[in-house]
């Protein structure tokens, strides 16, 4: 569970990186699709730990 919280913290630190480079410059249709990766990639990290989660509070009883 520690890996997935901690994949969670580095997608969501490389997408604040990646909106902030998205705001500071013009928008293209690349950095935009880049962007909209990062966040995909993100959402599909935050399953993964609510998954582990749940899979962790059922075999404890929680």
């Amino acid at each position: 569970m520690n890996e997935k919280q901690g994949i969670v913290k580095y997608r969501g630190s490389r997408l604040e990186d990646r909106l902030e480079k998205l705001q500071k410059e013009p928008h293209k249709k690349s950095v935009r699709e880049k962007a909209d990766n990062e966040v995909t990639k993100y959402n599909n990290a935050n399953a993964d730990l609510d998954t582990a989660v749940n899979h962790y509070n059922a075999l404890t009883g929680n």
